[in-house]
């Protein structure tokens, strides 16, 4: 894994990506209460960034979400890092990473093949969006050049 030697720990070193507006995450580093069950809820702010932790042979090691108000303390260097495996905690107290090495057996996305796949996701969405535009427009085109030939026809009589 890519480390940045900090303080005592080492820490992954995260690479942020924007996100697309479009794209509805929530952060996974707004504070959550577990202790305090009538504290708990569950609606986190709408994320503005994808951060991506890359091990050193290319493959992932972490993907979150965050929202600009936790970017700017990760900026500032206040979010909390798990002293065993160096991930940014989640919620700002908890860290999955014994959880995540007992689920280690899992393929793993190369930098490229998640960024592409991302971006992908995002192109198919606005080519969707953007076929639905066209053939709404053709269709209203139709419409119009109907009206003008009518027009023409009343206009010859």
């Amino acid at each position: 894994m890519l480390f940045r030697k900090t303080h005592s720990c080492m820490r992954l070193e995260y690479r942020v990506l924007g996100l697309a507006k479009e794209d509805k995450k929530e952060c996974n580093y707004c504070f959550l209460d577990y202790n305090d069950p009538t504290l708990l809820n569950f609606d986190t702010a709408p994320a503005t960034h994808e951060m991506v932790a890359l091990e050193e042979n290319g493959g992932y090691a972490d993907i979150v979400f965050i929202c600009k108000d936790c970017k700017r303390d990760y900026d500032n260097d206040t979010l909390p890092w798990c002293e065993e495996c160096g991930r940014l905690k989640r919620n700002r107290n908890r860290c999955y990473c014994r959880r995540l090495a007992k689920n280690k057996s899992t393929k793993s996305l190369t930098a490229e093949e998640l960024v592409a796949q991302s971006f992908g996701s995002r192109l198919e969405k606005k080519t969707s969006e953007l076929e639905n535009e066209l053939s709404t427009t053709k269709e209203e085109l139709k419409i119009e050049r109907e009206e003008v030939a009518k027009f023409q026809e009343k206009s010859e009589e």
